[in-house]
């Protein structure tokens, strides 16, 4: 039903002194709008008409409420002097309805300066905060800015009187840091730790630096919080989990191994489990048929589902890693390297039976940083028809050309700076180098674009443990990575 038509049917009941019946649909009015002054002042007249207004928003002992019968019963109790109350309430029965503005009416409440004084309890309505932002979320899977905004000013009204209040410092940090205020939300997990530095506390630091992308901090924070409360499962968990999201996963495995110890069915702990197992030998196929009939037994598990999407998709070439060139001439290096020690000659000769990619002949340079005499040749048939070695139509930017059979560079040898960057990303775990090329790529921009082309032909120096024609793949991939951000748009666009 309209909210319009509503009100005018609790407009209708009041005329008939109907106020119970007035109240709800007034109820269902103002859950479309909160703010509306027409259905406040019916409301207003409405409860000054009962004997006993609070019997017009009953709450059912033992029944659940609906949120707008919550939201007007906290109105009545605030406008009766229970500010304290309201508030809680007010605070529970938005979390029933996120989207709609019921906040605005504690900011209403808290406007006098003296009305803050009338809470006394800040601890508890900073659990009905962090407690309906989580129930939120694990129903909604959606933000609510406006929502979160509205809790945050409460909060922030009520720390005006209890400015040393942890639970206050901690609900503040944990809205700040959903709001993505991150600066602010440091600060607060800060003074929260200095205000009272327990446990839980430093969760909440070790929180606010993860969503700030803080590796280290995260990991200290979190082992602080453990060495205080070594029986926390769910830090320690969190702990695993951060260092499985950043490929550390033997050490996640052991956190693990901890937390499964306590609480063996632990519903986070024994997906990320099979999930770190998978990722620690991707050869294995046990964890991988363990994870699949676990979920398969836990439809319920949501996380669950979610990780063995996760797995599955970094088990896919090109998403979730960076396959090794499987080319002849590749395949007998790496059986003649297996058997040479840094400093030892390479010498290899072999014969292909097709004309094998321009960059393999960038091996013998890049291997020389590990074995300064290499001496690889490469023999091909005549090439066929049409010719491999030439584009077949015009081309702007060409990276290869061929004297005889040999191929030489056609592009210059990149900037000293691109060239770093580019090593930087090739070096980073392959699932992350496509978000961190979209900052670098727009950071290079269009007049680095002959410097991204340049690295892919003039590699930079081959670092510790990788195969050289894996290195140079790396590099060549991660600058057709950046080179997919140096310009926004599409048409016209340089990277088209």
């Amino acid at each position: 039903m309209p909210p319009e038509e509503e009100a005018a049917i609790a407009l209708d009941a009041l005329a008939k002194n109907e106020l119970q019946h007035a109240a709800h649909h007034i109820a269902c009015a103002l859950a479309s709008d909160p703010t509306r002054p027409e259905w406040l002042e019916l409301l207003e007249k409405i409860v000054a008409n009962a004997d006993d207004p609070l019997s017009l928003a009953p709450l059912e002992q033992g029944k659940p409420t609906w949120f707008g019968t919550a939201a007007v019963r906290a109105r009545i109790l605030a406008r009766a002097g229970k500010l304290e109350e309201a508030l809680g309430l007010l605070v529970q029965a938005s979390a029933g309805a996120p989207e709609v503005d019921y906040m605005a009416w504690g900011k209403e409440w808290l406007a006098p300066a003296e009305a803050v004084k009338s809470v006394t309890n800040p601890e508890l309505l900073s659990g009905l905060v962090l407690k309906s932002v989580l129930s939120v979320e694990a129903a909604r899977h959606e933000p609510f800015t406006a929502w979160h905004e509205g809790l945050l000013a409460l909060v922030d009204a009520v720390s005006v009187a209890h400015p040393r209040c942890a639970a206050l410092l901690n609900a503040r940090a944990g809205l700040l840091r959903r709001l993505g205020r991150l600066d602010n939300a440091l600060r607060a997990a800060e003074a929260l730790v200095a205000t009272e530095p327990s446990w839980h506390s430093y969760v909440c630091l070790a929180m606010v630096h993860r969503a700030r992308k803080d590796l280290e901090s995260t990991l200290g924070a979190y082992r602080k919080a453990l060495e205080l409360d070594p029986s926390d499962v769910e830090a320690r968990v969190d702990l695993a989990d951060t260092l499985a999201e950043h490929e550390r996963y033997g050490e996640s495995q052991r956190e693990l191994d901890e937390v499964l110890r306590r609480e063996p069915k632990h519903h986070a702990a024994v997906p990320l489990s099979f999930y770190v197992r998978i990722m620690l030998d991707t050869t294995d196929p046990r964890p991988q048929k363990a994870f699949v009939d676990y979920v398969k037994r836990n439809p319920a598990n949501v996380r669950a589902g979610q990780m063995l999407a996760r797995a599955a998709a970094l088990l896919a070439p090109y998403v979730g890693f960076l396959p090794d060139p499987q080319d002849a001439t590749v395949n007998s290096l790496r059986q003649i390297l297996s058997g040479k020690k840094p400093g030892q000659p390479i010498e290899t000769s072999s014969f292909c039976t097709q004309i094998e990619p321009p960059s393999l002949s960038l091996i013998e340079s890049v291997l020389r940083a590990r074995h300064p005499k290499v001496d690889i040749k490469i023999g091909s048939p005549p090439p066929s028809e049409p010719d491999p070695r030439r584009p077949h139509g015009p081309v702007e930017y060409l990276l290869w050309r061929y004297e005889g059979m040999k191929p030489i560079p056609e592009v210059s040898p990149p900037r000293a700076d691109v060239a770093k960057t580019i090593a930087e990303l090739a070096s980073a775990p392959y699932p992350r180098r496509w978000e961190r090329s979209k900052e670098l790529g727009a950071s290079i921009g269009p007049d680095g674009l002959e410097s991204l082309l340049g690295v892919m032909v003039h590699p930079p120096p081959l670092p510790a443990n990788i195969a050289p024609w894996s290195w140079i793949f790396a590099v060549q991939v991660a600058a057709a990575f950046a080179i997919a951000h140096v310009d926004p748009g599409w048409t016209g666009s340089l990277r088209r």
